[in-house]
């Protein structure tokens, strides 16, 4: 219970630092064919910006204050979750984030040093225009690379999704 405590007012204090809002899934809800909960932010660029880097420092913040515990293959877990960030993207995001030929995420990897996985079309649900963008590589890289694409897609009116976390399948 202390921990979700805590969770609340971090999540409580991003809304008010960055001006955004926020909803998060319910415990038991997982965007579909994942293991993830979904943070659906709503808001100017800044404030998307604002606010995802501010869940991402709170997010390393709660999973080095649990680091220690548990088996290899948990900390493994959370080594890599704490070097990477999964953002859904709607699928003409998508396009724009990966460019022709893959020449445009391939330019942004390499600019930020990062690495960037996409998932295909065919590992989501017909019904949803939403896919995963995932960047691993050090904080500050995925934060600096984070901010880009969340610019990118803002300069995009085609790229706009809804403000929606329950994925019921």
């Amino acid at each position: 219970k202390q921990w979700y405590q805590r969770r609340v007012r971090g999540i409580k204090e991003v809304i008010d630092r960055s001006g955004s809002n926020i909803e998060i899934s319910r415990y038991d809800a997982r965007f579909p064919s994942t293991d993830d909960r979904v943070v659906s932010i709503e808001g100017e660029r800044d404030e998307l910006q604002a606010a995802s880097r501010l869940i991402l420092e709170n997010m390393r913040d709660v999973e080095t204050t649990q680091e220690g515990g548990g088996s290899s293959s948990r900390r493994e877990r959370e080594t890599y979750r704490r070097r990477c960030c999964k953002i859904l993207v709607s699928d003409s995001a998508m396009a724009m984030i990966i460019g022709k030929g893959g020449e445009n995420v391939r330019d942004i990897k390499k600019e930020y040093g990062v690495q960037i996985n996409t998932s295909r079309r065919s590992e989501t649900p017909r019904e949803l225009d939403e896919r995963i963008v995932t960047i691993e590589g050090d904080d500050r890289d995925v934060d600096r690379c984070l901010d880009e694409l969340v610019c990118q897609i803002c300069t995009d009116d085609r790229s706009h999704m809804k403000f929606f976390v329950d994925y019921a399948e």
